[in-house]
Protein backbone atom coordinates (compact mmCIF):
# COMPACT_ATOMS: atom_id res chain seq x y z
CA UNK A 1 0.00 0.00 0.00
CA UNK A 2 1.31 3.19 -0.50
CA UNK A 3 0.85 6.51 1.45
CA UNK A 4 -0.84 9.38 0.30
CA UNK A 5 0.32 12.91 0.84
CA UNK A 6 -1.45 15.99 1.72
CA UNK A 7 -0.94 19.21 3.06
CA UNK A 8 -2.53 20.73 5.78
CA UNK A 9 -4.76 22.84 4.57
CA UNK A 10 -6.33 19.68 2.74
CA UNK A 11 -6.42 18.17 6.12
CA UNK A 12 -7.50 20.45 8.39
CA UNK A 13 -10.71 20.85 6.36
CA UNK A 14 -11.02 16.40 6.08
CA UNK A 15 -10.69 17.26 9.41
CA UNK A 16 -13.36 19.08 10.25
CA UNK A 17 -15.75 16.95 8.69
CA UNK A 18 -14.40 13.99 10.45
CA UNK A 19 -12.61 12.94 7.39
CA UNK A 20 -9.44 12.65 8.71
CA UNK A 21 -7.41 12.47 12.25
CA UNK A 22 -4.70 11.99 14.39
CA UNK A 23 -3.98 8.15 14.80
CA UNK A 24 -5.33 8.27 18.88
CA UNK A 25 -8.55 7.88 17.46
CA UNK A 26 -7.98 5.03 16.07
CA UNK A 27 -7.84 0.88 16.56
CA UNK A 28 -4.12 -0.06 17.88
CA UNK A 29 -4.59 -2.80 15.69
CA UNK A 30 -5.33 -0.88 12.52
CA UNK A 31 -2.48 1.43 13.59
CA UNK A 32 -0.04 -1.70 13.76
CA UNK A 33 -1.58 -2.99 10.63
CA UNK A 34 -0.84 -0.02 8.78
CA UNK A 35 2.78 0.42 10.01
CA UNK A 36 3.91 -2.72 8.95
CA UNK A 37 2.21 -2.68 5.24
CA UNK A 38 3.30 0.92 4.50
CA UNK A 39 6.91 2.24 6.05
CA UNK A 40 7.22 5.95 4.28
CA UNK A 41 4.21 6.53 6.65
CA UNK A 42 4.96 9.18 9.26
CA UNK A 43 2.28 7.54 11.90
CA UNK A 44 0.45 10.33 12.64
CA UNK A 45 -2.67 10.75 10.58
CA UNK A 46 -6.00 8.97 9.16
CA UNK A 47 -8.03 10.11 6.60
CA UNK A 48 -10.65 8.83 4.23
CA UNK A 49 -8.91 7.97 1.17
CA UNK A 50 -11.30 8.45 -1.95
CA UNK A 51 -10.89 4.55 -3.09
CA UNK A 52 -9.90 3.60 -0.61
CA UNK A 53 -11.59 4.20 2.01
CA UNK A 54 -9.67 4.56 5.83
CA UNK A 55 -6.01 4.93 5.07
CA UNK A 56 -2.89 6.06 6.70
CA UNK A 57 -2.00 9.68 5.40
CA UNK A 58 1.39 12.36 5.87
CA UNK A 59 0.29 15.58 6.09
CA UNK A 60 2.74 18.55 5.02
CA UNK A 61 3.11 22.07 5.00
CA UNK A 62 1.81 24.24 2.08
CA UNK A 63 1.13 22.89 -1.06
CA UNK A 64 0.68 18.67 -1.42
CA UNK A 65 3.31 16.73 -3.31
Amino acid sequence: MAVATIDYQTYQAAKAHDYAGNITTLDEDTVQQWKQAVPDWYVKHWYLAPDLGLAPVNVVPGSAR
